[in-house]
């Protein structure tokens, strides 16, 4: 797999207010693991997190960052606009 730019992330408060850090290293080789999740956003931190504390042995790989894609730009907004009234 090829290292993914994350210099056109879109601009957001969530990527101007994060630390730069560097990409994680690349899985080489075998990795073993009692669970696989396939992707590093909300859900799928969320799920290696409560299964890695229940003992779990858990591996998230992710294609860029995690949270990068869809979870990094949901702003989680809601507004009561669509409510009756």
């Amino acid at each position: 797999m090829s290292e993914v730019s994350t210099t056109s992330d879109p601009a957001s408060v969530y990527a101007a207010s994060a630390p730069d850090r560097p990409l994680p290293a690349a899985l080489r080789g075998r990795v073993e693991a009692g669970v696989c999740i396939v992707g590093g956003g909300y859900m799928g931190l969320n799920t290696g997190i409560a299964l890695a504390k229940r003992g779990r042995r858990v591996v998230v790989p992710e294609a860029t960052r995690d949270g990068w894609d869809t979870s990094g730009r949901n702003g989680g907004r809601s507004s009561t606009a669509t409510l009756p009234t």
